[in-house]
């Protein structure tokens, strides 16, 4: 969360200060007067002071908490100990976005993959990030930068698809969602790469809380808006919402894979 807090920062000393520099220039070229167009001068002034406050919060709360060590941002990934999904979002012109344990150390990172630099660099777009005419590739790396998984995700206009594969290229499963049926609540179907129905994901309600159950009825996901167990953590208390998902003990590393491309495509910003 340190290094989290630290770029949120950096975003916002920049963006107030790019913005100060255009509410100066507005008043000395274009402002006539406040009746006439003073509201593009007041909003700019308002702009760049929340953003220069929200960043001196986030610099202030960076400094309050411990570097990660080496040791832990150097240590293996071991999905079987992962039960849970802590996401936090990079302030960074692409998506990018860290799964943190319960201390707020990150554990691993997704990001436009870079070994296509092209359709990365397009990812910037939103509407490009979501694989709308070419599809794009994220890849789910530890802190060293070294490949765990890799998923695609394209949109066709009539449906997303999302496809998972290994770190050595073979597909694991893929997922499934209609715009049509998945308007108002997220919901889907995931796929082993046989194309045997895995998992349904229906949400409960607009807000996307989910409940996911295996053939046995055992919980193999579950996500609920704005609840976050963590919320008093010194490492949390600087931002007000954050996404809880929770696996199911007994399920396999590969399922666990797909639910972190499922939740990243669904609560992507």
């Amino acid at each position: 969360m340190k290094k989290i807090y630290r770029k949120t920062s950096i975003f916002s000393f920049v963006g107030g200060g790019i913005t100060a520099i255009y509410a100066i220039v507005y008043y000395f070229v274009w402002f006539e007067s406040f009746l006439v167009n003073g509201e593009t001068l007041v909003v700019s002034a308002i702009t760049a002071i929340s953003l220069l406050i929200s960043g001196l919060f986030f610099n202030n709360a960076q400094q309050n908490l411990r570097d990660e060590t080496m040791a832990e941002l150097e240590s293996e990934v071991q999905f079987e100990n992962i039960n849970e999904l802590i996401v936090q979002w990079m302030p960074s012109i692409y998506p990018s976005m860290h799964n943190v344990n319960a201390d707020g150390v990150s554990i691993f990172q997704i990001i436009p993959s870079k070994r296509r630099p092209f359709a990365r660099k397009l990812t910037a777009i939103n509407f490009m990030s979501e694989g709308f005419i070419l599809p794009a590739t994220y890849d789910i790396l530890d802190m060293k930068d070294e490949l765990l998984a890799s998923f695609t995700l394209w949109n066709n206009g009539n449906r997303f698809l999302l496809t998972l594969h290994s770190r050595d290229g073979k597909r694991i499963g893929y997922f499934e969602q209609w715009l049509t049926k998945s308007v108002l609540k997220s919901r889907g179907t995931l796929f082993h790469e046989n194309d045997r129905v895995w998992r349904e994901l229906a949400a409960n309600n607009m807000a996307g809380d989910i409940d996911v159950v295996d053939d046995n009825g055992k919980m193999t996901a579950k996500y609920r808006f704005g609840r976050f167990p963590y919320a008093l953590h010194p490492a949390f208390q600087a931002e007000a919402v954050h996404s809880h998902i929770r696996f199911g003990s007994h399920i396999s590393n590969e399922e666990k894979l797909a639910y972190t491309m499922i939740f990243f495509f669904w609560l992507k910003k």
